[in-house]
């Protein structure tokens, strides 16, 4: 048999690896010699099983308790118990791990930019990257979740408008929701607010004036608190869509009312 290989890795690429990294621990804690070749590695792993699996542990930074039993000794590998004892939380450790990797993304970005990873920057960038993945977020969310939040919004102190303008603005926000759920049971959807189009809208004055007996001049409210709403949406969370008014809506005894 030949012993030459189809593929080997340089020494450049060795260095880089996760295992060189492993090996580089040990000989820091004067475990283990450094070498580049598997087969030392492999072997010291084999004949000192409880010293290699409890580096490994501490190398790979698991978050949790490692417990006194490493290895339960057992003639078959299959019928070994490893950190039987241990205890760990599993979903905390991915965590850490995702929020490590992107502090480290973060760092590299800073220093490609020739700038130092100072604690606080790198802070900023995160606060950033917060920041976009709620926008990117809240354009996934349905129309109607994001309407309840703005109504909460709308009767929170942080809205410095009149009492009366609350109260209008709360109505028609309650007859929005009103049909919306209609049209969404009616046509088995659910809508994201970039679907209030020129469809929907006509529906929802046809709606406000022939089952709800609204007058155009309040049926044109309706209009502004949907308007309001799309500005709120665009500027708080980086939704793009806009409230286009229907041209003229034809009233069901015949007559046309211009509402806009």
């Amino acid at each position: 048999m030949s012993n030459s290989y189809l593929w080997q890795a340089n020494d450049q690429q060795i260095e880089k690896s996760n295992l060189y990294q492993y090996v580089q621990y040990l000989n820091s804690k004067q475990i283990f010699n450094k070498t580049k070749k598997y087969s030392d590695i492999w072997k010291w792993s084999v004949e000192n099983p409880t010293i290699f699996w409890s580096t490994f542990w501490d190398f790979a930074n698991i978050i949790g308790d490692k417990g006194k039993e490493v290895i339960a000794n057992k003639q078959l590998f299959y019928e070994r118990q490893f950190f039987s004892d241990s205890k760990l939380n599993f979903a905390k450790n991915l965590l850490i791990k995702n929020k490590l990797d992107e502090i480290n993304g973060i760092v590299l970005t800073i220093k490609k930019q020739d700038k130092e990873p100072l604690v606080e920057l790198v802070r900023s960038y995160l606060r950033k990257d917060k920041r976009t993945k709620e926008i990117v977020s809240r354009r996934e969310i349905h129309f109607l979740p994001m309407l309840t939040e703005y109504e909460k919004w709308i009767n929170s102190t942080s809205y410095n408008n009149r009492t009366s303008t609350k109260r209008s603005t709360n109505t028609s926000i309650k007859q929005i929701r009103e049909y919306t759920s209609e049209y969404q049971t009616k046509n088995n959807l659910l809508l994201f607010p970039e679907d209030l189009d020129s469809d929907w809208l006509y529906g929802f004055c046809r709606w406000s004036y022939d089952r709800k007996g609204l007058r155009p001049s309040t049926i044109r409210k309706r209009m502004k608190a949907l308007t309001r709403f799309s500005n709120w949406s665009n500027e708080k969370y980086g939704t793009n869509f806009s409230i286009k008014k229907p041209e003229g809506i034809v009233i069901s005894d015949g007559r046309r009312s211009n509402l806009f």
